[in-house]
């Protein structure tokens, strides 16, 4: 996807896209071998995740802007997937409404906010079962637990209640019906 439309298999689709839904079915560790996703400057997703699955808030990832995920990284777990799914999703139409309102064209979370949640969610593994202890399938090769949120539902829910720009890059246009990416970044 690009600021005009949607490239597929090498060919530009020029359409007024706003919003494309990938499902890749579940695969906790690499959903990357389906399809490859480019994100700014065309940047892989596989490339990076290559050293360690992370995300912003379990739901985006920097470097993509405007990506959302369902069941992304520590997103849900030992609680009901459907409500984390219903609040992920909450949580991106609320987004791309309020950028729509704002005139905002991309949202981008920043780096430092994706390390501070990793750091958080590793934090809140120690000492548990989840963090280590016994032998699972939330567990990658290198024993780091990217595939569960450590917490209630009830937490997750109120994390993902609203979004905060400060957390991201943000890039506005004044006339985003054209697509111009003129603009401000903010930050």
């Amino acid at each position: 996807m690009n600021v005009t439309g949607l490239v597929c298999g090498g060919e530009q689709f020029d359409v007024d896209v706003i919003v494309i839904v990938m499902a890749t079915g579940f695969k906790p560790f690499d959903i990357t071998t389906e399809i490859d996703i480019a994100g700014a400057g065309g940047l892989l997703l596989t490339e990076a995740w290559k050293d360690r699955i992370e995300s912003y808030q379990s739901i985006m990832v920097h470097g993509f802007p405007n990506m959302f995920l369902m069941m992304g990284p520590n997103g849900t777990g030992l609680q009901s997937a459907l409500q984390s799914i219903e609040q992920q999703a909450t949580y991106a139409v609320g987004a791309v409404e309020r950028m729509k309102r704002e005139n905002i064209v991309a949202i981008d979370p920043r780096r430092e906010r994706v390390d501070a949640f990793s750091q958080e969610i590793e934090q809140r593994f120690k000492g548990t079962t989840h963090g280590k202890g016994c032998s699972s399938w939330w567990f990658n090769e290198a024993g780091v637990n990217h595939s569960i949120w450590p917490a209630s539902t009830v937490e997750y829910r109120l994390m993902l209640a609203d979004i905060d720009l400060a957390d991201f890059d943000v890039v506005r246009t004044f006339d985003h019906a054209d697509h111009h990416t003129e603009g401000t970044a903010e930050g």
